[in-house]
């Protein structure tokens, strides 16, 4: 299933693409899990695209990258981001990080590289169940879900307190793992 996927995707991402619109942790037909954030903070000043192979996106790959650029370090965003998905991979569940922007910078989006169709692309994923869109140009990006899909809407992840981070985290493992 993933080829038809990755050709529908090609359509709508340009080759290459040295923006980032998501990344994918697990295999992309069988996502449940869609986090959603304003842009990515961090220019990687790569091929989006050299990431996938036949089997899907290589998320190894595209960490081990974005450590090497960062020299070891993580944005707050980054790490709560894989707070929440680390527990939910464990159990065998596969999510997707994207954004409303894929434009990378720092400072937020400007709307410089919007990531509509990117999006609209996610929201028919087979599997999808849940949808967490953190900050308020996330939220507008993703104003309406499939009947069948959960919205949890959450402040940015850079400024949300530890408590309702933790209270999100909790709802996304009950949701996801214990249903």
């Amino acid at each position: 299933m993933i080829l038809p996927m990755l050709s529908e995707l090609s359509k709508i991402v340009p080759h290459p693409c040295f923006d980032r619109p998501f990344e994918c942790y697990g295999r992309l037909e069988d996502c449940e899990l869609i986090i959603v954030g304003e842009n990515p903070a961090v220019q990687m000043d790569m091929d989006w695209w050299m990431f996938w192979n036949a089997d899907g996106f290589n998320a190894s790959a595209f960490e081990r990258a974005y450590y090497e650029k960062m020299g070891g370090r993580i944005t707050l965003t980054r790490k709560r981001v894989l707070t929440l998905i680390e527990p939910l991979q464990n159990q065998g569940i596969s999510c997707i990080v994207t954004n409303a922007d894929r434009n990378e910078r720092p400072g937020g989006s400007m709307k410089v590289a919007p990531n509509d169709a990117v999006l609209k692309f996610l929201l028919r994923l087979p599997r999808l169940n849940v949808i967490v869109a953190h900050g308020k140009i996330a939220q507008n990006a993703i104003s309406t879900a499939p009947n069948s899909v959960r919205l949890l809407c959450a402040r940015h992840f850079s400024r949300i307190s530890n408590a309702a981070f933790d209270d999100l985290r909790q709802l996304l493992i009950w949701q996801l793992v214990a249903t």
